[in-house]
């Protein structure tokens, strides 16, 4: 638990968010005012920070926000703030009002939001690695399930002869790609340290004795395909579309 805390304090320092003292800088509030957002906030702070939030709301001479920009604009905060998973039914039905399927981002922002995802999975894959490698140095190799308490044979049950023909075993163990933080059981699924970051496993492939789920990695997820109900609310204000076309409940 103290690494984990650690670690995130290291992030938000990097983030420009606490300074050396642990103290709340610059954009520290909209972190904490918005936190049931995270992560979210993080991003949107990043955004603010990178210039890319300003360059997408670049004024028309005349000074007006034309509608496109505006569009743009709720675009992003919906993948931030508002991001409902799409049902793969609702991906290719033609809809009355509503899009439904919230667009792509703009690639501007999409890249800015990669490198921000890129930042924070620097720092927590440091922290998964410095916990596996304590725990393989205190507790050893991870040869026991975690529910039944069955043990396997280690690892060097397989390769300490060398002498003889190459057993099935010693032949799937070689060729295995070396791993710190995933657990031997995922990895017999084709896991390894990297990847790790997948929300659409259901459980961590991460050793069982290292503290978090990787869910609360404060990651944004761009590949998904999103209910575009707030971007669609604001292009045409129809309630009824709301409800009927993305699906929505009143209330």
């Amino acid at each position: 638990m103290k690494h984990f805390f650690a670690f995130s304090i290291q992030l938000l320092m990097l983030q420009g968010l606490l300074d050396d003292e642990g103290k709340p800088q610059h954009l520290a509030g909209i972190i904490t005012h918005l936190h049931y957002h995270e992560p979210g906030n993080l991003a949107f702070v990043y955004l603010l920070r990178s210039g890319a939030l300003r360059e997408l709301c670049t004024p028309e001479k005349d000074g007006t926000i034309s509608k496109a920009t505006q569009m743009n604009l709720v675009l992003v905060l919906s993948y931030l703030f508002a991001p409902l998973v799409l049902h793969r039914r609702a991906h290719n039905v033609k809809y009355n009002n509503s899009k439904v399927v919230l667009p792509p981002l703009p690639p501007k922002i999409k890249k800015v939001l990669e490198m921000y995802n890129e930042e924070v999975m620097c720092i927590y894959d440091i922290y998964f690695k410095c916990v596996a490698e304590g725990i393989a140095n205190n507790l050893g190799e991870d040869v026991t399930l975690p529910m039944s308490g069955v043990r396997i044979m280690p690892r060097e049950a397989f390769v300490a002869s060398t002498e003889g023909p190459m057993s099935l075993e010693r032949h799937l163990v070689e060729g295995c790609e070396p791993k710190v933080i995933c657990s031997a059981f995922a990895a017999l699924s084709g896991h390894s340290d990297r990847g790790l970051y997948s929300h659409y496993n259901m459980i961590s492939n991460i050793r069982h004795q290292v503290f978090t789920d990787v869910k609360v990695v404060p990651i944004v997820e761009l590949n998904k395909t999103y209910n575009g109900y707030a971007w669609d609310f604001y292009n045409h204000g129809i309630v009824a579309a709301i409800m009927n076309d993305n699906g929505l409940k009143q209330g």
